[in-house]
């Protein structure tokens, strides 16, 4: 499957999503991780942030609270479809990340799009695609359909705004500079898969 890229190539992405769902769940390392990554895929246009005194503080100041969120990482804040829609999918979505270890069920009541269940789903979606035993084979084209139809429709329909508030409101260059990181990244994901969609 010449569309996908090699196994590596597909795992690269998917440590890339597992560690900015980290990030979300308060993993600032994890943040720091991902630029680096993100720079290595794609060098020169990106900023490995540095964690200093005010990142944590920050960083609660946007996604966490306990005021009001500054830069809420939910895609029912930013994505305006239909709720029955968004909460059925996002149901969806938070199972198959307990099924495959990458979340509790107890986290959260919610069924808000939190952007950890999205980029942890993307992750696992990748992963799984590079494990199969041909990139040819059926399976590895419905997974691949699958990965490119979650960003289109969960992942690119509201995150960059969601970037853009982070940009705005943060204090620390640590936050700005993942969200550059981020936006870096998800441009060149969009890129491939519009590239993809002109040749096919």
């Amino acid at each position: 499957m010449e569309m996908c890229g090699s196994k590596e190539a597909l795992l690269q992405k998917a440590e890339i999503y597992r560690e900015l769902s980290e990030y979300y769940s308060g993993v600032l390392r994890s943040g720091k991780a991902a630029a680096k990554h993100i720079g290595a895929l794609l060098p020169g246009r990106v900023v490995v942030p540095k964690i200093d005194v005010d990142s944590a503080y920050d960083y609660n100041q946007l996604f966490i609270g306990p005021s009001t969120l500054l830069a809420p990482p939910f895609e029912a804040f930013y994505h305006k479809v239909s709720p029955t829609v968004l909460e059925s999918e996002n149901l969806l979505v938070r199972n198959a990340c307990v099924e495959a270890g990458l979340a509790s069920a107890e986290e959260g009541d919610e069924l808000d799009g939190h952007v950890f269940y999205a980029f942890a789903f993307v992750s696992k979606l990748l992963e799984t695609l590079a494990d199969q035993p041909s990139l040819e084979s059926k399976e590895a084209y419905g997974l691949w359909h699958t990965y490119q139809w979650f960003l289109k429709e969960h992942i690119f329909a509201w995150i960059y705004d969601h970037l853009c508030d982070v940009r705005r409101y943060s204090v620390s260059s640590f936050c700005k500079d993942v969200a550059a990181a981020m936006n870096t990244f998800l441009l060149s994901e969009q890129d491939l898969i519009a590239l993809e969609a002109c040749e096919a």
